[in-house]
């Protein structure tokens, strides 16, 4: 059967409301005229035709049946009687041919006077009003997927509007709607929770960028009202994002862990919160100073200077002693690699004085790894102070303060923290050798390095291990060019090769010339022996 356009649309048992003016039809042979309402062949098999224009006693009879119908039915003027459809009339189409019951017949009415509904509109809306009951029944048919208790309302609230008792549909839908919310929110919370565990897989295989992928991913699954989980994924992203850009000199990664600290720090109340306030500080100085040791200037340097400076104001050492010198300690990194790009020593000798504070409630006894890691800053304060001046004794205390750290961060314990120390070391011992006629300090040197790259491999740590393969093949050079032959100046130049294609690859040719420099050096001393044999 063709379907065609119509107040009421039949086609395929689904009806739909549609204002077509002034005729309208359903098949060839039903039209009504404007105020009237027109049903065509698939209601059945006659037609129906509702006029406007009943008389008022039909009317009057009609609203006694409803005692509950509202006022809006039962205060009509006689005029407005007068212009009702043949109400009796629609009844029997609501009844007989929509299939409404009694019940529903007069909650249809009740609706349409609670509309306050025009009285010449009254008939149109009561078999809108039918359309729908039927349409909502179907869509309240039980799913499959459906939670045993939801289903129980559903039907519990169809059974209420085939009674007609919409107040108790309607509360019920209520009840529905809030079981499958919190549904949904549950599923939404183990959605988030499986991707969280995806990044602490990542995490375990050191693979920082995927964790920090699945972080933001589990931040963004989780529904509203659950804020507190959100920071807590957001946090851990901003981690994986500090450590993929430490440990792998990805500096994008580590301007969004910037970025992400800045919004944390933007969204926690100091006066309400003056700790978390405080350790996002230090957490965002430490991102900063990381990334500041990518670049050749000095404004991220100041700025994790300021942030540590900002997280003293609130980390007092008599309130929080160890978070005080946890942060003395990062203000003493801030001071130490400005100090390092100055030509002056005045950065340099507050570093020193920092870690000196920090090591005060630092103590071996009281957290020995904290106390190591210490330990190893002050070595580096006094290498770069040492390497500045004419005597030794700033590097031999160096070489004194990297041993003690060592004796704490082992290598069972932190392989990566005893590499790094281990390459600092290297860097103290190859300075006292170049001040000294012998080669035993450089040998010892070259000890060090190479022990640090057996953990700071090329996968694991790329920018450490090019920067421990630089500071060897130093070594190596000055160790080369003491000792006879040129086989040692050989495994100088692989050092430097090898420092500088991964270089390129991290920095691209930011370092490419001085790479060169030092290849085409070593290959000129190379030369110089081999002529000499």
């Amino acid at each position: 059967m063709r379907c065609r356009q119509a107040l009421v649309l039949v086609c395929a048992g689904l009806w739909s409301w549609s204002a077509v003016d002034p005729a309208y039809s359903l098949n060839d042979r039903t039209s009504a005229d404007r105020c009237s309402i027109a049903a065509g062949g698939n209601i059945s098999d006659n037609d129906i035709n509702i006029v406007c224009g009943i008389s008022p006693e039909l009317f009057r009879q009609l609203v006694e049946q409803h005692e509950n119908a509202t006022s809006v039915l039962k205060d009509l003027t006689a005029e407005q009687k007068d212009r009702i459809a043949n109400l009796s009339e629609i009844r029997t189409l609501l009844r007989d041919k929509l299939n409404l019951n009694e019940q529903q017949i007069k909650a249809a009415l009740e609706a349409a006077g609670e509309a306050e509904t025009p009285p010449e509109q009254i008939p149109e809306k009561l078999v809108e009003i039918a359309v729908r009951y039927s349409e909502l029944l179907q869509e309240l048919e039980e799913r499959p997927d459906d939670d045993p208790e939801i289903a129980q309302r559903k039907q519990t609230a169809r059974q209420a509007i085939s009674d007609g008792e919409l107040d108790h549909a309607d509360m019920l839908l209520d009840e529905v709607i809030e079981l499958e919310d919190t549904a949904l929110d549950q599923r939404a919370l183990e959605a988030a929770a499986t991707r969280a565990q995806k990044a602490q897989v990542a995490m375990l295989r050191l693979r920082y960028a995927d964790a920090a992928q699945s972080y933001g991913n589990a931040a963004r699954r989780l529904p509203d009202g659950y804020e507190e989980k959100r920071q807590g994924y957001l946090e851990k992203q901003a981690e994986a994002l500090y450590r993929q850009g430490d440990e792998r000199g990805d500096s994008s990664a580590l301007l969004s862990a910037i970025q992400l600290r800045k919004s944390f720090i933007e969204s926690t109340d100091r006066a309400d919160n003056p700790d978390g306030w405080a350790e996002e500080h230090v957490l965002l100085g430490t991102a900063l100073l990381a990334l500041g040791l990518h670049e050749s200037g000095t404004d991220r340097l100041e700025e994790a200077l300021s942030a540590f400076r900002l997280a003293l104001e609130e980390y007092t050492r008599d309130q929080v002693p160890l978070r005080w010198a946890l942060t003395q300690n990062n203000l003493g990194n801030a001071l130490l690699w400005l100090g390092s790009r100055e030509s002056d020593t005045l950065r340099l000798e507050e570093a020193l004085a920092a870690y000196r504070l920090a090591l005060e409630e630092r103590t071996r006894d009281r957290v020995p790894l904290d106390w190591a890691s210490t330990q190893n800053n002050l070595g580096n304060a006094l290498w770069l102070l040492g390497s500045r001046e004419s005597g030794i004794l700033r590097l031999e205390e160096a070489v004194a303060a990297y041993r003690l750290a060592l004796e704490e961060r082992t290598r069972d314990r932190v392989p990566l923290d005893w590499a790094r120390i281990q390459n600092n070391l290297g860097n103290a011992l190859k300075e006292l050798g170049l001040r000294e006629s012998g080669t035993l300090r450089l040998e010892e040197a070259v000890a060090a390095y190479r022990l640090a790259l057996e953990e700071q491999t090329q996968n694991r740590v790329p920018l450490r291990w090019v920067q421990t393969q630089n500071n060897l093949g130093n070594a190596l050079q000055e160790l080369g060019k003491r000792a006879a032959g040129w086989a040692t100046l050989a495994e100088a130049r692989k050092a430097f090769d090898v420092a500088s294609k991964l270089s390129f690859e991290v920095y691209g040719d930011r370092h490419a010339r001085y790479f060169n420099d030092k290849i085409t050096e070593v290959d000129q001393l190379i030369a110089e022996r081999r002529d000499n044999e």
